[in-house]
């Protein structure tokens, strides 16, 4: 009988885990190809490099000589693939650096089309509006235009701001104010520089702000709330008419219906997303209706369970006049913009029965105002007067959003309650927000800081070498300029300094950083905006158009739901 420790004859390809556990007086074996012996219980008789061994000594030594020329051929073709990866890699990023660049220049030549198209909406809108407001408009051409006029010029002769600004309106204005604007781009070059390092309010989207609002969750400014602003700007947007809702459509969205005319409830409740039997009052037609208040719609928004007041803004000539007549009155314990304050009792006396009715018919629902421009400062104020007059219950509910208010109330501690209800919003370069007549009085005291320099320091070569871009502002023209803006101007009577009644003002300005359309946004308290000066823009009015702001917030939204994804 054969011993338990002697293993047969078999094939050397065995295993060397098998091997390893062969004893060493297994029986050894003659290869079929010579006649070399090996012992088939050692480990190495079974692979030899990295090959199996299956063959007598020669035989292995050329198999070996085989497999290194294999190895390095190998090695050779891998380094030439791996090179020829890279080199098709590199091939990759160019190409896609190409089609980024190209994408890029499309989408900003797209950016500028629908910004262009939008323009040219806005401003045949606001001519329209004013060709038709002059015909249609019942009351003489005295109320309309000379005495609100002759009571500004009254004013300014009386305190002295008259002769302020004489200074400043001469022949050189034109080029003084180029200059000025120079001067304040590089201002701005120079304050975004030193933000990249140290950025503490701006961001590009923070989850919250609570410490905005205090502790209240559904005051903070995260995806929620900016979506509600969002909406309240469509509903701003909406009372102006067709042609702002055409300029919205094609420079936020680059859509166009191609509607024109007198605007409807059914293209109304399709901006605002609203059925139009929900739109129970709505007076926002320069064809009919009184002039002498703010036209307005109000409206019912059962799926947010919100009744809205939207107020319109500066929309004629007519208007331009009320925003310049910047004297102030007494409002509700303080002093506000009278014009303005004028026009909220009377949108307030015309649309309150309708908001009172419409409240009671809904109860738990959020009163919500809302304006662009004119229509913002004069929503601001009815929200003061219905507070502070108690004219709603106390209990009620009330939120105002603001776009682009102007000052127009002061001081802000007799109405606490209206402030912390408000915000405000403003749109990059926009210089709607800044106007006053202390800010006015300001930029004219920068004019002649800039008209002296200029005159004594400065040929006419070098100044318009700075305004044409091709060298920089002098560093004393800028220290003279900010001296300037520097300078304490003591309040004139009539004129006090006004703030814009909201605890904050969101400023949402484009990501220059990235430069890839989107938005980002600042938050200024109402102290610090007043602490701010007028400056001197290309786009400072361009800015101001309500199809600007809704592109603004489609972009800020849009960004937001990407990251949301991601």
């Amino acid at each position: 009988m054969r011993s338990q420790n002697v293993l047969p004859l078999r094939p050397m390809f065995v295993s060397c885990s098998a091997l390893s556990s062969i004893p060493l007086n297994s029986r050894r074996y003659t290869t079929s190809n010579d006649s070399s012996y090996m012992y088939e219980s050692s480990p190495l008789s079974a692979r030899f490099g990295i090959n199996r061994y299956r063959g007598g000594w020669s035989e292995h030594q050329s198999r070996k000589q085989q497999q290194q020329q294999r190895l390095q051929q190998s090695r050779y073709y891998s380094s030439k693939t791996t090179n020829d990866i890279d080199d098709d890699d590199d091939d990759n990023k160019t190409k896609k650096t190409k089609s980024s660049l190209v994408s890029r220049i499309a989408s900003t030549s797209s950016s500028i089309v629908r910004q262009g198209t939008g323009t040219i909406f806005s401003v045949g809108g606001f001519l329209g509006s004013s060709v038709i407001s002059f015909v249609t408009d019942r009351r003489s051409f005295q109320d309309r235009f000379i005495e609100p006029i002759e009571a500004l010029n009254k004013f300014l002769r009386t305190s002295g701001v008259d002769l302020e600004l004489s200074k400043s309106l001469n022949k050189r204005l034109g080029i003084n104010l180029c200059l000025l604007g120079r001067v304040h781009l590089y201002q701005v070059a120079e304050e975004e520089a030193s933000k990249k390092k140290h950025r503490k309010q701006e961001r590009r989207w923070p989850q919250t702000f609570e410490s905005l609002y205090g502790d209240d969750a559904s005051n903070a400014i995260d995806s929620s709330f900016l979506e509600e602003a969002r909406r309240y700007m469509r509903y701003a947007t909406a009372v102006y008419g067709q042609a702002m809702i055409n300029a919205a459509e094609v420079d936020a969205r680059g859509r166009l219906e191609g509607k024109v005319g007198r605007v409807t409830k059914e293209t109304i409740a399709t901006h605002i997303s609203v059925p139009p039997g929900d739109i129970v009052l709505m007076d926002v037609s320069n064809y009919d209706g009184d002039a002498n208040h703010l036209r307005h719609m109000v409206v019912v928004d059962h799926e947010h369970r919100k009744v809205v007041l939207s107020i319109r803004g500066t929309f004629s000539l007519e208007e331009i006049v009320l925003d310049v007549a910047a004297v102030s009155r007494e409002f509700c314990g303080g002093e506000a913009h009278s014009e303005m304050a004028n026009m909220a009792e009377r949108v307030w006396t015309v649309a309150g029965p309708t908001v009172r009715n419409v409240l009671e018919m809904n109860p738990g629902y959020e009163f919500i105002l809302t304006g662009h421009s004119l229509g913002a400062g004069a929503a601001t104020l009815v929200t003061i007067l219905v507070q502070n007059k108690n004219l709603l219950p106390k209990e009620q509910k009330i939120r105002c959003f603001a776009y682009a208010s102007p000052p127009v109330y002061t001081p802000l501690e007799f109405v606490p309650k209206s402030v912390q209800a408000t915000t405000n919003f403003v749109h990059q370069n926009d210089v709607v927000s800044f106007l006053s007549i202390q800010k006015v009085r300001q930029l004219f005291s920068s004019l002649r800081a800039v008209e002296l320099y200029a005159h004594n320091h400065m040929s006419s070569r070098e100044r318009y070498k700075v305004i044409l871009g091709s060298s920089e502002p002098p560093k004393e023209l800028i220290a003279s300029v900010l001296e300037a803006e520097g300078k304490l101007l003591s309040p004139k009577k009539g004129a006090p300094v006004l703030y814009i009644p909201a605890k904050n003002t969101i400023w949402l300005k484009k990501d220059k950083e990235n430069n890839n359309g989107d938005y980002r946004f600042e938050v200024s308290n109402a102290r610090e905006m007043t602490q701010k000066v007028i400056r001197v823009y290309p786009d400072m009015f361009t800015d101001h158009f309500p199809s600007r702001y809704e592109h603004a917030f489609d972009h800020l939204i849009q960004e937001k739901s990407e990251e949301d994804e991601e």
